[in-house]
């Protein structure tokens, strides 16, 4: 066990009242669970070492879940076996004061402690149920500062480990599926398969099938045939935290490994994976899915650069659990599914005609209607055939006819499908009805026409030069699919 937790709980002994030992004991334990999961969090009860009411209960916000824990003084297996009947219905989590294989009879031979704690493994395995030391959670704690990996494997154990894990089993398990995912990249499949069924012992099918998810995308990320991979009982797409795991441990990973992984990543998903920034995965997967992911629309908003900012534009980024793109002094923030998603508007960004027609020579699109708008009046001027309006003799007409007109609204046609209506008073783009269009395509075709930039400017843009580090820039202008 960490010297930490040995010292808390000598100290803990030390109290000459029974509630403060009791309250440093679970302060001790809470500390140690959170080594393995720092996103859980604990809430303790008024009981210690009850037979059917648990010390802490865990809890996890964002899965509406939670985990019974109990805390038991000893680590004696037969004892723990008996009292398996009755906590096993809960599927919880059994923390032991004191390492596991230390608390026997000093009359119990090897052979009799063995074939007790083997027992007592195979009955908390069938019954869900994880019988686990401060040993145990302080060698994936420690491992886990190392390797993201391991991160995700302490989290999977304390949500829904099942077994016996003492420290050395511990270390063997962390060893075991670290090697797997080092092979995983080099397609060897013996240590694959090896990993994955010492998971799938330690872990209940829930969780095991979580890391099992992430190894196979590192497999088939590297090249590996779907076909060939050691199982075939985990499919479906990458969760959640799934994703995290993946862009935050393999951030050097190639663009290619992230062609392969990110097939089933939708622009929703990325919004709610929390990188920090900048983040190179972040970069590749987007620039390899342009024109696979959709969105409802987009809003662009000023935003000067902070000084704690990368020098680094533009680049991809998620903010305010919307996927968005940052450029020098705005950013332009991604709808996955619905226009509510962006955040607030600011002051009009209107422009004139002219101003309009100078934007729209970088914009990937057809203005095939124009609204006007002056004080209290509105013209609208549109093409039937949905053809480009802004070269019409017509317009130009009208707009020298009613001096003061400002574009108040148009709408696009994208250049491989799709319309948007741009809404110039709060910066907006957004597909009509419930259609969603391709990601690519609307960037290209709609941030140009929400600020005043110069062609130099938009070749950053469009990916044919880069003004820091060309192999972070998106590339806009070609389709990897």
């Amino acid at each position: 066990m960490r010297r930490e937790f040995a010292s808390a709980m000598a100290l803990a002994a030390e109290q000459p009242r029974a509630s403060e030992r009791i309250s440093r004991i679970k302060r001790a334990v809470t500390d140690e669970i959170r080594l393995a999961d720092p996103e859980v969090t604990v809430k303790y009860t008024d009981y210690f070492n009850n037979v059917a009411v648990p010390d802490l209960v865990l809890r996890w916000p964002a899965e509406s879940r939670e985990r019974l824990l109990f805390l038991r003084p000893l680590a004696d297996p037969d004892w723990l076996n008996d009292e398996l009947t009755a906590l096993s219905p809960h599927e919880p989590m059994i923390f032991t004061l004191e390492d596991i294989g230390s608390g026997h009879s000093e009359d119990d031979t090897a052979a009799q402690r063995a074939a007790s704690i083997t027992q007592l493994a195979e009955r908390a395995s069938a019954n869900n149920t994880w019988v686990t030391d401060a040993s145990a959670i302080a060698s994936i704690g420690e491992s886990r500062r190392d390797s993201p990996v391991i991160g995700l494997l302490g989290q999977a154990l304390v949500r829904g480990g099942r077994g016996v894990s003492s420290g050395g089993e511990m270390r063997n398990l962390t060893s075991t599926t670290e090697h797997a995912f080092q092979e995983a990249e080099t397609l060897h499949r013996a240590p694959v398969a090896a990993g994955i069924r010492s998971m799938e012992t330690a872990l209940q099918p829930a969780q095991a099938n979580r890391i099992t998810r992430v190894l196979r995308a590192v497999w088939e990320g590297h090249g590996g045939s779907a076909a060939d991979f050691p199982t075939v009982a985990t499919t479906g797409p990458l969760s959640d935290d799934d994703l995290y795991y993946l862009m935050t441990s393999l951030d050097d990973a190639p663009a290619e490994f992230w062609r392969r992984v990110g097939r089933t990543v939708t622009t929703e998903q990325l919004g709610r994976v929390a990188l920090a920034d900048p983040s190179q995965s972040l970069q590749h997967l987007v620039e390899m899915h342009l024109e696979r992911l959709t969105a409802k629309g987009l809003r662009v908003t000023r935003r000067q650069a902070q000084l704690i900012e990368p020098d680094l534009t533009p680049r991809w980024m998620i903010d305010r659990r919307c996927l968005a793109i940052r450029g020098d002094d705005w950013i332009a923030h991604i709808a996955a599914r619905k226009a509510d998603e962006l955040p607030a508007a600011e002051d009009s960004q209107q422009t004139d005609l002219d101003g309009l027609r100078a934007r729209a020579r970088t914009s990937e699109s057809v203005v095939t209607r124009i609204e006007f708008g002056k004080e209290d009046r509105v013209v609208s001027y549109e093409s039937k055939e949905r053809a480009d309006v802004l070269a019409d003799v017509d317009l130009e007409r009208l707009a020298a006819d009613v001096p003061g007109l400002s574009v108040a609204r148009a709408v696009l046609s994208l250049r491989r499908g799709g319309q948007v209506h741009a809404d110039f008073s709060t910066g907006s783009a957004v597909a009509p009805t419930s259609s969603t269009v391709e990601l690519g395509p609307l960037i290209r075709a709609a941030v140009p026409l929400f600020l005043d930039q110069d062609a130099a400017d938009w070749s950053q843009i469009q990916g044919t030069e880069a003004k820091n580090d060309p192999t972070t820039l998106f590339d806009l202008g070609n389709d990897h699919e």
